[in-house]
């Protein structure tokens, strides 16, 4: 299983373009220490649902991917084991688990209805301690329905699945959430790409690759999946990449960010046949998730999100 802790860091590549001087040593010596803080800290968002968990973090996602490959209509993607990554670093972080799943007969609707919720699919929970507590923690479907144009009724088959599955992973019913306080695709930002879609996936796999900092972790076939389960769905591509070095602080920061984690690209044909590019505005995630490790640090991200999306446009 691969234990890799999926984000972008865009200290390393502004770090590659500097020369060696003084100032330079100065940013990466704080770098440093903003690394090696152990905030400890959770911070629900809006939008989540979260259970105080009767079990620990590491129960409960064994519960969870036992229940997932034994049930034949859910498919793994990815499990992330974010505390061993951490380990490998010389950072301190509990036990912190993300399970990224699906079923491509409950997912493929809603992408049907608005392509730009494969930002948020597949399913993903996140199982951490913290201190003497753990908790199991996801995007509500409350969340989903308010930032896409699909209806909470679209939902009620993945909300009651969800909620059941959520509770007996935990070993507790007693669930919390918590507005979700969004605009239809606030927060997405999308830029039309003139080159064909596969053309598009391809300059965006060679330009992350370029960077060299930034590693492409996972990629999902919405159409292919959507295809397995005799479903039709216009071509609908996400790229999963990221590199640990800032991933790391972020969730010690605030574990509720592994929901997160790692970055996407969404590449898809829309239904005037144009190609488009979407991804998660940084400013507004950190915001919504009232976590940061330095001035302008989402703007910045930004710029490099913006730079690989143009090799596309």
């Amino acid at each position: 299983m691969r234990t890799i802790l999926l984000f972008l860091s865009i200290s390393l590549v502004v770090a590659c373009q500097k020369n060696k001087t003084d100032d330079k040593s100065k940013d990466q010596t704080e770098e440093v220490e903003i690394s090696q803080k152990n905030y400890n800290g959770f911070l629900p968002a809006t939008g989540s649902y979260y259970i105080k968990s009767n079990i620990s973090a590491d129960e409960s996602a064994k519960r969870l991917l036992n229940i997932v490959n034994n049930n034949k209509s859910l498919g793994l993607v990815e499990h992330f084991e974010h505390h061993e990554m951490a380990s490998s670093k010389g950072l301190a972080l509990d036990q912190t688990h993300a399970i990224f799943f699906g079923n491509p007969k409950l997912g493929t609707p809603l992408i049907q209805k608005d392509q730009l919720i494969a930002l948020d699919l597949p399913q993903k929970i996140v199982t951490f301690d913290l201190e003497r507590n753990s908790y199991v923690y996801r995007l509500s479907t409350s969340y989903l329905s308010k930032r896409y144009e699909v209806s909470f009724d679209d939902l009620s088959s993945m909300t009651k699945a969800l909620d059941k599955l959520s509770q007996k992973i935990a070993n507790n019913e007693n669930r919390q959430m918590e507005n979700p306080d969004i605009k239809v695709h606030q927060g997405i930002i999308i830029q039309k790409s003139n080159k064909s879609f596969d053309q598009a996936i391809k300059a965006i796999r060679t330009k992350i690759k370029e960077l060299g900092s930034i590693k492409i972790m996972a990629e999902l076939d919405h159409q292919k999946n959507a295809n397995s389960v005799d479903m039709q769905l216009r071509p609908t591509h996400v790229i999963m990449f990221g590199n640990p070095e800032v991933g790391i602080p972020l969730i010690q920061k605030n574990r509720s960010l592994a929901v997160e984690l790692p970055m996407k690209f969404l590449i898809y044909k829309d239904e005037n046949g144009d190609v488009q590019i979407a991804f998660n505005d940084m400013e507004f995630l950190l915001e919504r998730y009232k976590t940061d490790l330095g001035e302008n640090y989402g703007a910045k991200i930004n710029q490099i999100l913006s730079k690989i999306a143009s090799s596309a446009i």
